[in-house]
């Protein structure tokens, strides 16, 4: 048997005296018809995106997550030492998470918009959808709100206090309910509007009805008869200076 020395075997002759990278050629192959095909079809395929989650789906992922953090919630009260006995026989404690749903962006400017418009004499007097037009031309990159029934939240309404005491008549007139929304804000708005324009008062009398006399704080006028085609009625006539005079005595 031969040993590995017998063969002619030089290893200098295994290695390459000289590697030129030039020489290769780095172009890419061109593209079979089959290639070219596929590719083309590939580049008119509209990319397929997932759809954004509707509406109630959000509000039911909330009510889902809500659960899961009320559950956990209870089992963390139910194992703290302090917590879980801070009820007693006469009253109980309960512990809740609350969820809610975040702002869109620019929601707080459009929100800003819509009552600083509306508190105008120009902006009071047009309808929802010229207000939100007008709002949009604004922030043509943001969502104005159709629903204007919603309560405004408390920065909003602190903003529509100061705004009002700080203007001059008729928007200084402005009469506010206690749960403030854009709808009743919006209304507000025009009424106040619609007193200035006709010069309209309000008062609050004390008025006292007879058959004979009507008494607005304490003013009397006169109820009379009035006869016509056989029959009768009862009517009052008030002179308008009168009227007036009896309406301010304790306005």
């Amino acid at each position: 048997m031969q040993s590995i020395q017998d063969y002619d075997f030089d290893p200098e002759k295994c290695i390459a005296d000289e590697f030129v990278l030039g020489e290769l050629d780095p172009s890419p192959q061109p593209a079979s018809p089959i290639q070219e095909l596929a590719q083309s079809a590939a580049a008119s395929l509209t990319p397929i995106t997932a759809a954004a989650p509707s509406g109630a789906e959000r509000w039911k992922e909330m009510g889902n997550a809500q659960a899961r953090a009320q559950k956990r919630l209870n089992e963390l009260v139910k194992n703290d030492a302090e917590l879980s006995c801070i009820a007693n026989e006469h009253y109980g404690m309960r512990f809740k998470a609350a969820s809610f749903m975040k702002a869109k962006e620019g929601t707080s400017k459009v929100c800003q918009a819509i009552i600083e418009h509306l508190l105008t004499q120009a902006g009071a007097v047009k309808s929802q959808t010229q207000v939100r037009e007008y709002v949009a031309a604004m922030f043509p990159s943001y969502t104005v709100p159709k629903n204007w029934t919603q309560p405004l939240p408390e920065w909003a309404v602190r903003n529509i206090q100061k705004r009002i005491r700080n203007s001059a008549a008729p928007i200084s007139n402005i009469q506010l309910h206690k749960a403030i929304t854009l709808s009743l804000l919006h209304k507000a708005a025009a009424a106040a509007m619609e007193r200035h324009k006709t010069g309209v008062q309000t008062f609050r009398p004390v008025v006292e009805v007879s058959d004979t006399s009507i008494l607005i704080n304490g003013v009397a006028f006169p109820v009379s008869d009035n006869k016509v085609k056989g029959g009768k009625y009862k009517y009052l006539r008030a002179p308008m200076p009168k009227l007036f005079q009896a309406l301010d005595s304790i306005n």
